[in-house]
């Protein structure tokens, strides 16, 4: 029984550095635990600051190359307006000389002719008001 006793014994001092061992890596552990924590509200609070700051510095941008961006805004429009009344005028060409081509008469010429019809019409009536019924 002695030798029982001795071996548990023996036992627990060999137990005893892996026991502190354990004990000293769940305390390791702990603290990359806690660090990792800290690590993670250190970035939430530097990126609010850091959005603020960027929401800051695009507003002064804003104020300051505005008139500069308009500028370029109104000269682009400007182009474009002049291409697509360019465009317009190139297409009304195209399809006037196609429409001339299969002899459909053009805007004027259709004009040209509602005022001649409005002349005869005139003139028949006229015509009416002199005849004898």
């Amino acid at each position: 029984m002695n030798t029982e006793v001795k071996e548990s014994s023996d036992e627990r001092a060999l137990w005893a550095p892996v026991q502190n061992l354990g004990r000293g890596m769940r305390g390791v552990g702990r603290n990359v635990w806690l660090a990792s924590l800290g690590a993670l509200d250190t970035v939430d609070e530097r990126s609010r600051g850091l959005f603020s700051d960027l929401v800051g510095r695009g507003e002064q941008f804003e104020k300051r190359e505005r008139p500069i961006l308009g500028a370029r805004v109104n000269r682009m429009n400007a182009r474009v307006e002049a291409m697509r009344h360019r465009m317009e005028q190139d297409v009304e060409s195209t399809l006037g000389r196609t429409l001339q081509r299969f002899g459909v008469p053009d805007r004027s010429s259709v004009h040209q002719l509602i005022d001649r019809v409005e002349q005869l019409t005139r003139e028949v009536e006229g015509l009416k008001t002199q005849s004898p019924s």
